[in-house]
């Protein structure tokens, strides 16, 4: 299932069609597009009867590069703070 999901970056699925080509049982498919779901790899918009399913693994990507750069930043702010008290404590 995943390889159908995520082998084709930039296209989206029905949930049908995403049983058919995992060649898998309804309930599993269900449960593991549920858990995609609630990670944010994989958004489900309803249209309709159907689900709808896009592949958010670059969006997800990127949120977690942006927070890595967000908390590098933090630590080099902190640690300039830090320094500029030690100095001021000098003068």
């Amino acid at each position: 299932m995943l390889a159908v999901l995520f082998g084709n970056p930039g296209r989206s699925f029905y949930a049908n069609e995403v049983i058919a080509l995992a060649q898998s049982g309804t309930g599993a498919v269900q449960r593991e597009l549920a858990a995609l779901s609630g990670t944010g790899l994989l958004t489900v918009t309803k249209q309709g009867n159907q689900k709808h399913l896009f592949d958010n693994s670059m969006l997800s990507h990127a949120r977690t590069v942006a927070a890595k750069l967000a908390n590098q930043l933090t630590v080099t702010e902190t640690a300039t703070w830090h320094k500029l008290q030690k100095l001021s404590k000098v003068v």
